[in-house]
């Protein structure tokens, strides 16, 4: 890549292919956004129906796919001309990263301002729901009720802790730097952080906090970083929140530890399976909030997720670098 730009191959057309749910508008739209641009455009489910049923896997260029696609070395490996791979949503779980960067296969994804920032308002509204006890005051205005035993909390005065610090987690910084608590995070990568936040090691954060947020990247080596050792270093009372992937986390071990200590307050909006199962233990705690990967989604955030996505697919088919590239895989 050049000035920002790099080369097809000249004596045939640029080919997208889009993978993801047939009943998603944001894979409809872009198809015939594409089309509408001059592009072919093939339509998949997932990566097992674009392997069998594509008609020619080495001639795509460019695929945009829902982030749990799996699209690994060994399908790069029988796409030569691939140039791009653009999610439809800021999460890349299913793309392998090094093998991208290792091919010069560009990665594009919809984080957007819109996206990180509704996630961020959403992780402080779950944080202040969890620790004043939103629910027990609902149920209290019940005439059936008794009242129940008081058990809020405050957030002022308290330690937050961040586990990463990419963008997400500097949206919930920048909104908690004026509310009186200490900012602790938590980096795998050094880099400059604001006088506000103390950089400490995963262990110190989790036994100093009363809140934990969980706003890191899922990957290979970021799997399951929270497991049972770690998870036990947490303060009996803590508030642990997590918005960015569950599969960061071991959720057998978070549900034992969780049925332990009743002071313990969850509140997940992503899991380790998704959609949630419904025999999943996660529901049967009554000290845990969950909602299905949707807390910081608005209308604002969905209705830019989907120019983004084809701006950013339209850019990698043109040959220049997409609005919202992923720096460390270009």
């Amino acid at each position: 890549m050049a000035n920002g730009q790099f080369a097809f191959p000249v004596s045939t057309t640029v080919r997208v292919a889009l993978l993801g749910p047939m009943d998603w508008t944001i894979f409809g739209d872009a198809e015939l956004a594409l089309r509408a641009a001059g592009y072919d455009v093939e339509r998949f489910s997932d990566e097992r129906q674009f392997i069998a049923q594509c008609d020619d896997l080495q001639a795509v260029d460019v695929i945009g796919a829902s982030p749990h696609v799996r699209i690994d070395s060994d399908l790069m490996a029988r796409m030569p001309r691939l140039k791009g791979i653009v999610s439809a949503y800021s999460g890349l779980d299913g793309f392998d990263l090094r093998a991208a960067s290792d091919r010069g296969i560009v990665i594009a994804n919809g984080q957007i301002p819109e996206n990180r920032v509704g996630v961020a308002e959403a992780a402080i509204m779950l944080m202040l729901v969890a620790r004043h006890d939103l629910r027990a005051s609902e149920a209290a205005l019940s005439p059936q009720t008794v009242a129940p035993a008081l058990k809020a909390h405050l957030v002022w005065q308290t330690t937050v802790g961040l586990i990463g610090f990419g963008q997400l987690a500097q949206e919930i910084a920048r909104r908690l730097s004026t509310w009186d608590v200490q900012l602790l995070a938590s980096l795998r990568t050094p880099r400059p952080v604001p006088g506000h936040i103390t950089v400490v090691p995963l262990e110190d954060l989790l036994t100093r906090c009363d809140v934990v947020i969980v706003a890191a990247g899922l990957n290979q080596t970021t799997h399951h970083m929270l497991g049972e050792d770690r998870l036990r270093l947490m303060r009996e009372d803590v508030t642990f929140i997590n918005i960015a992937r569950g599969g960061l986390v071991d959720e057998a071990a978070l549900v034992r530890l969780a049925r332990e200590r009743p002071a313990m307050r969850l509140a997940l909006d992503v899991f380790e399976t998704e959609p949630l199962p419904a025999e999943s233990a996660l529901r049967d705690l009554p000290n845990a909030i969950l909602t299905p990967h949707c807390v910081g989604h608005t209308v604002e955030s969905q209705a830019r997720l989907a120019v983004a996505f084809v701006e950013n697919l339209l850019a990698v088919a043109r040959g220049t670098v997409p609005p919202f590239v992923v720096p460390y895989a270009v």
